[in-house]
């Protein structure tokens, strides 16, 4: 049997414990970024509705770059806000109008706080209130509120399409939209749905009645077109693009309704009093295609069955930039309420 050098032995026991003490360090060093940091801080606080999924020692950013930690969370006996005390570098004298927003380092990355300089000359003092914050924005909540995309309702339905029916066709008739389907019950398309060839899109709110929160559909485009070369040089928005009839289509492949959906519900509170009103807005109608001019292809649901919901049936990109910006601006900002930051679209 092969004797053991001891300085074989002494060299393995050093190696493993500079690599234990080498992940202590990491461990050390991830759960509190403060390490090796001797600088002078500063507190600032923070009052948020909601504060997501923020927690202890997550960076405190301006325009990317960390100046701060979130130093402690507690909650307002008063007002049942969540409170952020931020320590920030002493280097940084922040604007007394600077504001705070919790944010996501990439769709379902970490949150962290995030801080827009004003213009006031004064500043904060150590330990006052940041007086302008936007709490965090529940992504997986939001992305129940709009679904968009030719090609949703065909992966929602295709398991249950009927034998000897239309594919393309999607039909409360054939036994395809019934209740118990994300279609049916969320989205309120309960007729026919059917997948085909579309051009183009016009704002409609034909038939749509007035209630209580009811947003404003004035800001929405007119119209929504297919690119052109004017309005969307592909040299700008497309510069990895190799085939520019990919990038120009003239027709898109949608989902419309294509018949009579009316959803409706009792809008008095009073049970001895019945006040039927639609449920469902028409937001958009098709332009042309396959399936005809005039046929709802983006809604809204406002009943009392599930939380509001957009649902539209075309693909955004088809679009010209100017028009979809304003759509989606109008989702977010006014039926979301997000507030838009000042950046270079």
């Amino acid at each position: 049997m092969a004797i053991r050098s001891p300085r074989i032995e002494f060299a393995v026991g050093a190696f493993l414990l500079v690599a234990l003490a080498s992940l202590l360090v990491l461990a050390f060093v991830s759960t509190n970024r403060k390490f090796g940091d001797g600088g002078a801080h500063y507190p600032l606080r923070a009052s948020f509705t909601s504060i997501g999924q923020l927690r202890l020692q997550a960076p405190v950013r301006i325009g990317g770059v960390t100046v701060g930690r979130v130093a402690a969370i507690t909650l307002d006996p008063k007002t049942f806000n969540a409170v952020a005390t931020l320590d920030i570098d002493a280097r940084y004298q922040l604007p007394a109008d600077t504001s705070a927003g919790i944010y996501t380092s990439g769709l379902l990355g970490d949150s962290y706080v995030g801080l827009q300089p004003g213009g006031d000359p004064e500043t904060l003092k150590p330990g006052e209130q940041i007086a302008f914050t936007q709490p965090a924005v529940d992504l997986i909540q939001l992305a129940g509120k709009y679904m968009f995309g030719g090609g949703t309702a065909s992966c929602l339905q295709r398991e249950y399409e009927r034998g000897g029916t239309n594919g393309l066709v999607y039909s409360a008739a054939d036994s395809e939209l019934v209740q118990g389907r994300f279609l049916v019950d969320f989205v309120h398309w309960r007729s026919e749905i059917t997948n085909s060839t579309l051009s183009q899109a016009r704002w409609s709110t034909a038939g749509t009645q007035a209630w209580t929160g009811m947003p404003d559909y004035s800001s929405l485009p007119a119209t929504l077109r297919e690119k052109t070369p004017t309005t969307d040089p592909i040299s700008v928005y497309g510069p990895n693009r190799t085939n520019a009839s990919e990038y120009y289509q003239t027709v898109y492949s949608g989902e419309a309704m294509t018949k009579a959906n009316s959803v409706l519900y009792d809008a008095d509170p009073d049970p001895n009093v019945v006040s039927m009103q639609p449920a469902l807005d028409t937001l958009y109608v098709t332009s042309g295609g396959a399936v005809g001019a005039g046929r709802p292809i983006m809604t809204l649901y406002h009943g009392p069955e599930n939380q509001q919901l957009v649902y539209s049936g075309f693909p955004l990109w088809y679009f010209q930039r100017d028009q979809i910006l304003p759509m989606v601006d109008w989702v977010l900002q006014t039926l979301w309420g997000l507030p838009r930051r000042p950046v270079t679209r």
